[in-house]
């Protein structure tokens, strides 16, 4: 990888987060989807979409991507 793709990755985790906040809930699934395309290691991005998943009632793909999170070291606390 790159030191632009890491940066990228991390600018879409950013905004990922962002639309999260102002519940765009769609976008943010695109722009953590597009961090983890960039950085398959990430493991902040996999649990942050699981979060988005989460709210968006898509528990199924909520799980896995935590599952994910938490084999890559992320220390999961779905709520």
């Amino acid at each position: 990888m790159t030191q632009e793709e890491n940066n990228d990755a991390g600018a879409y985790c950013n905004s990922g987060y962002a639309k999260y906040c102002c519940k765009n809930y769609l976008g943010a699934v695109d722009d953590f989807t597009k961090a983890i395309e960039l950085k398959p290691y990430c493991a902040s991005a996999y649990n942050n979409r699981g979060a988005v998943y989460n709210v968006l009632g898509q528990k199924n793909k909520a799980q896995t991507d935590f599952a994910k999170a938490k084999e890559l070291g992320y220390s999961v606390n779905p709520k």
